[in-house]
């Protein structure tokens, strides 16, 4: 007979195993390869990425344009979204970017939102149509934000970091990156609310769902949503996670890696999700700071991702990522 005491020890040994794993999970059956990598010299700092039938839509969390590329990574076209006095520069400095952070398509039409990091100047939403190549809206997101603020539990000190968006048809969901409070969240508003409080003055605060996730790490490094892509095909919302060693939201830190997760979507949002590192061929990590996916091909074994990297260096990566 086995004693109550070695029970008991045994008993807390298997508890805390199942509370180390019960977050995110490595799926061992598939993996990320590289097929194209890409720099992108005039774009600095790629954060969102998404398709119309024109082309590949880019953004950059230091620029004012919103830029046409094709799949080679060339500009076709851009547009000037952020009117901050610039003197004329491609790029802004840190203390007065608009920060944009994430984008996503609904009927031909673009929504591009501010990370939020920093009040006012980068919580602006902009609503462009890719057909008429128009600016539709600008609207500042700063009091939905400091809601999601008040409802998110957040540490004291901290501040809402938004870097993904991705819509579903039904529901439009924000991602929150926590890399450095731990708080990594998804907000999530159904269309009509979100669409008529952007387009009506007279809207009240959408009433919105939170969803906590536990994400990978990284030498003890918190990693946090970074981008968000929705597949129509698995009714799943695929996100980059990217890692770097920073105490805070505002400063950069030293880039350690990149993972793509896939998250079911469900009226619970389980914190309970399948993920994959970005390795090279050495099985080590790939040192990019991966900021936003989009599926471009999708297959019964593969799915094929066009992905952008801000690596702090003035310039955008651009890659084509295979799930297989």
């Amino acid at each position: 007979m086995i004693p109550k005491q070695k029970i008991a020890h045994i008993y807390w040994i298997l508890l805390l195993f199942l509370l180390l794993t019960s977050g995110c999970n490595t799926n061992n059956e598939k993996s990320i390869s590289i097929q194209q990598f890409i720099s992108i010299e005039n774009i600095s700092a790629g954060s969102g990425i998404c398709k119309t039938e024109e082309g590949l839509w880019v953004i950059g969390d230091d620029s004012p344009y919103l830029y046409l590329i094709d799949d080679k990574g060339e500009t076709q076209e851009k547009y000037l979204l952020s009117k901050i006095p610039s003197s004329g520069q491609e790029n802004y400095s840190k203390s007065i970017k608009p920060d944009f952070e994430a984008m996503d398509v609904f009927n031909d039409t673009l929504l591009i939102i501010g990370s939020g990091s920093q009040a006012f100047t980068r919580d602006t939403a902009y609503v462009f149509d890719s057909k008429s190549r128009k600016i539709i809206l600008k609207k500042s997101l700063h009091n939905l934000y400091h809601k999601f603020y008040l409802q998110g539990d957040f540490p004291i000190g901290n501040s809402i970091n938004l870097e993904g968006l991705a819509n579903d048809g039904k529901f439009f969901y924000f991602f929150q990156r926590g890399n450095v409070c731990g708080n990594n969240r998804i907000y999530r508003i159904a269309k009509k609310v979100l669409l008529n409080y952007l387009f009506s003055e007279k809207a009240s605060l959408p009433e919105f769902n939170s969803f906590l996730f536990d994400l990978p790490m990284i030498n003890s490094n918190q990693s946090g949503f970074s981008g968000a892509c929705f597949s129509k095909e698995e009714n799943t919302l695929y996100v980059s996670i990217s890692v770097e060693s920073t105490d805070d939201v505002y400063n950069d830190g030293e880039i350690l890696g990149s993972f793509i997760g896939k998250i079911k979507i469900n009226n619970k949002m389980n914190k309970k999700f399948e993920y994959w590192p970005i390795k090279d061929s050495s099985e080590q990590f790939v040192i990019s700071k991966i900021e936003t996916i989009y599926i471009t091909e999708v297959n019964s074994s593969e799915i094929i991702f066009f992905g952008l990297s801000d690596n702090d260096n003035g310039k955008t990566g651009f890659y084509k990522l295979l799930l297989h």
